[in-house]
């Protein structure tokens, strides 16, 4: 499976008034350094720039950080279905195996299942960080209209 080491998007959500978009919200997923934790730590807010993206972090907009355990059934996979209040339904790859960041297929190209299971969703952002020891899960807000 692919890996992009900047960061990942976990879910977007987009709500609607009527016919018309009202806001979207990108859940994100990077990786984050031990300087920048021991800041977060403190209760300062950070700006870390990935991929030529600068993001202004703070209590507000952050749901998780430091090390996160995305493993099926820990504590911490489960609290993220808690913590990330969108239920909506997105694609990931079918027979994804978190430990290798593989899935297995009989076909020439990886098939999708639908899911609305958000602990799934970080998992696999995770893996496609190249799973990095510490990360930063946090709401940005894309658009408001």
């Amino acid at each position: 499976m692919p890996i992009s080491k900047d960061y990942q998007t976990v879910i977007c959500h987009t709500e609607k008034a009527g016919n018309k978009i009202k806001s979207q919200t990108r859940i994100l997923m990077t990786w984050i350094s031990d300087k920048e934790e021991a800041l977060l730590d403190k209760g300062r807010a950070i700006s870390i720039t990935r991929g030529g993206i600068t993001f202004d972090l703070d209590k507000d907009n952050i749901f998780s950080y430091g090390e996160v355990d995305f493993h099926d059934g820990t504590e911490d996979y489960d609290a993220l279905n808690e913590l990330i209040p969108f239920k909506d339904v997105v694609h990931i790859p079918l027979n994804y195996d978190y430990d290798t960041h593989t899935c297995k297929t009989p076909t020439k190209m990886y098939q999708t299942r639908e899911t609305d299971d958000i602990g799934a969703m970080a998992q696999y952002a995770h893996g496609r960080l190249g799973k990095p020891d510490k990360v930063v899960i946090f709401r940005l807000i894309a658009k408001q209209w």
